[in-house]
């Protein structure tokens, strides 16, 4: 990939097997890609790894940036989070606030779904119950001590915890929007992971932007993909053995 087009953040597929991805463009010299305006472009790649079209500009997030010449990581800092579905429905929204922009397969803005939302502040105690999780990370990651005081002396955290962290298109044109796990939830994590950002219960808005409730899954699970009324999801056990499940979802009027 031309990295001047912008630094890929995100990748996925649509219904017709056309590659997304999300590129960022972080002033790196040359940059001219879709999205060096401002803004992550959401970009169709061709077979030749080219920008074939651009589906989307979104707000550019903030959790990476660059500082100096340097890759600057802020935690819980605002995010567009995106997905797609097999029909080229495209949902969106920046992690700061509850509000969900929904497009179609041609990019134009269909719906906006909103929720109440109490934004919950990131304290001292949490940004040290994070940091000390991410020094075990990095350290059993093999990089040598001064190499990981570097990395944490570069992190910063966000005033807020986001409003959530994942979107999924789901079924029947509905939304699931996974809630954030808080540090002091994170009691018996050794290590953080993505998986570990977001907890197990996922709110379900339907095609109409109605609140259905919430769905609970077992620990450890990462929902990563819906096919018609399946859900195809990784599954840690107890020995951290990744293990694909298919999930059945009964929606409403199914």
């Amino acid at each position: 990939m031309d990295l001047t087009q912008g630094i890929p953040i995100r990748f996925d597929v649509d219904g017709s097997g056309r590659l997304v991805v999300q590129l960022r463009a972080l002033g790196l010299p040359g940059a001219a890609g879709p999205g060096a305006g401002g803004g992550d472009a959401v970009v169709v790649l061709d077979a030749t790894g080219a920008v074939a079209d651009t589906l989307v500009v979104l707000p550019a997030g903030e959790s990476l940036t660059l500082s100096g010449g340097s890759p600057r990581l802020r935690m819980f800092a605002s995010e567009s989070v995106w997905d797609l579905d097999a029909d080229g429905r495209f949902v969106s929204g920046r992690s700061d606030h509850y509000r969900i922009e929904e497009r179609g397969a041609d990019g134009t803005l269909t719906r906006v779904l909103t929720r109440p939302f109490q934004r919950r502040p990131l304290t001292e105690a949490d940004q040290g119950r994070i940091q000390a999780l991410m020094r075990t990370t990095i350290t059993n990651q093999g990089f040598p001590p001064a190499a990981v005081e570097q990395v944490l002396s570069q992190m910063q955290f966000a005033e807020y915890y986001p409003a959530f962290a994942a979107l999924m298109a789901g079924p029947r044109g509905s939304t699931w929007v996974q809630r954030v796990r808080m540090a002091s939830e994170l009691e018996g994590v050794e290590e953080l992971t993505p998986e570990d950002i977001g907890t197990p219960e996922w709110e379900v808005l339907d095609a109409e932007g109605r609140y259905l409730g919430v769905v609970r899954f077992a620990p450890r699970t990462r929902p990563v993909l819906f096919d018609g009324d399946s859900l195809y999801a990784i599954v840690r056990g107890e020995f951290d053995v990744p293990v694909v499940v298919r999930f059945r979802v009964g929606m409403p009027g199914g």
